[in-house]
C-alpha cells in the first residue's frame, strides 16, 4: 500500500543483479494490465499500456533507491501511480531492460514509443509484477 495512491505513491526501491556485458543503458517501465469481460461465447482481452518510463539508467547500477531515480535519468508518462479505480484490482508490471544502445530521449518522451524503440536493442529484461486492489 505504501506506494500507491493510498499511501505515499512514490516509485517502490528496486535492486537487481548483473546485467549482459553489452548493455549500454537501461530503462525501466510500467505496465498497466487491462483484461476485458468476454461477451457470451467471446475470449477475454488482455491488453498492456505502458503507464511510466525511465530512461537513462547506467548498467553500473544495480539498485534504484524508493522515491528518487539516480542523476541523469529522465523519467516519463502519467506521473508515476498504482492507483485503481476503488473497489477494483489492478494488475501492474516493472520491466527492467537491458539495451546494448543508448535510447534517443528527451524530457517528456512518450514511453510507449520508447519501450518501442527498446524493444529492438534489448539484450536482457526482467520484470516484476504485483497486483492492488483498493477497498
Amino acid at each position: 500500500m505504501r506506494y500507491t495512491c493510498d499511501g505515499s505513491n512514490t516509485t517502490p526501491s528496486f535492486r537487481w543483479g548483473s546485467v549482459p556485458s553489452s548493455t549500454a543503458e537501461l530503462a525501466l517501465f510500467l505496465f498497466k494490465v487491462d483484461s476485458s469481460t468476454p461477451a457470451a461465447g467471446g475470449r477475454s482481452r488482455v491488453q498492456a499500456s505502458v503507464e511510466w518510463a525511465v530512461a537513462g539508467l547506467p548498467p553500473s547500477i544495480h539498485a534504484i533507491p524508493a522515491g528518487k531515480l539516480p542523476h541523469g535519468a529522465i523519467a516519463a508518462g502519467k506521473p508515476y501511480s498504482i492507483c485503481p479505480t476503488k473497489g477494483s484490482a489492478g494488475t501492474y508490471i516493472f520491466q527492467l531492460n537491458a539495451m546494448s544502445q543508448r535510447l534517443r530521449v528527451a524530457p517528456h518522451f512518450d514511453p510507449t514509443r520508447l519501450f518501442q524503440e527498446a524493444e529492438g536493442s534489448t539484450v536482457g529484461s526482467g520484470t516484476f509484477s504485483s497486483i492492488y486492489k483498493r477497498v
